[in-house]
């Protein structure tokens, strides 16, 4: 079974991306092969790609946002962009207006 991924280079605000595969290693070979940033980043060096599984709680939600048709053959991908809140910008769990539930509370803790 596939599973959800963020995958990153040492720091989610200078980029990340969704990856689902089988596991975290797989998460993180899926990510260097397929997403554009994190090659340039490197710059032609070595760079360290973190992985780390989603919360099981989310999984359906992120699952709603993989390619179907791979996710259904199981094969491993990567969202280099998924949504991302249209208040804060950061890409975690929307409401149907596009709002995460950090921000729909006017910021306070949840």
């Amino acid at each position: 079974m596939l599973k959800p991924y963020v995958v990153d280079g040492g720091d989610m605000e200078e980029g990340a991306c969704l990856v689902f595969a089988h596991n975290v290693q797989e998460a993180r070979k899926v990510a260097w092969k397929e997403v554009s940033w994190i090659e340039e980043a490197a710059g032609g060096e070595w760079i360290y790609v973190r992985a780390k599984l989603l919360p099981r709680e989310e999984w359906d939600y992120w699952f709603t946002i993989a390619d179907q048709e791979k996710l259904k053959k199981e094969v491993p991908h990567a969202i280099e962009d998924p949504p991302a809140c249209k208040k804060c910008g950061y890409w975690t769990v929307l409401n149907e207006n596009g709002v995460c539930k950090y921000c729909q509370t006017g910021g306070e803790e949840l």
